[in-house]
């Protein structure tokens, strides 16, 4: 099964990443050389959430090939439209082998709380 963490971005955006409103690290692990497909629900109108390695960034979900070691780091994003009222929302991570985290966003800035 895969486990899954999550922290916040500090490094340099991914080259195919875009501008975001919250970034973190999403860190996978599981079987080397594996692949995991993750996806992202829960999110309030108005906002997208973006998978980017560092061959492609996609919305809402994405397939990731593990490393020999078994590992693999997604840049995570969420992105709001700037149009619709900011809400806090429970952003649920799962993966297709039933790992699954989910992430507290609040509508205050640097409020976030991972559960």
């Amino acid at each position: 099964m895969t486990t899954l963490a999550i922290t916040p971005w500090t490094a340099p955006n991914l080259p195919t990443a875009r501008h975001a409103t919250h970034q973190y690290a999403l860190r996978l692990h599981g079987a080397p050389g594996g692949r995991i497909r993750i996806r992202a629900s829960g999110l309030a109108s108005g906002w997208l959430a973006t998978f980017c390695t560092q061959r492609v960034c996609s919305l809402r979900q994405v397939s990731v090939e593990l490393s020999r070691t078994g590992s693999a780091l997604v840049e995570f994003a969420l992105v709001h439209d700037g149009a619709s009222r900011t809400t806090d929302m429970h952003v649920r991570i799962t993966t297709d082998d039933g790992a699954s985290l989910t992430l507290l966003v609040s509508s205050k800035p640097r409020s976030r709380a991972y559960v």
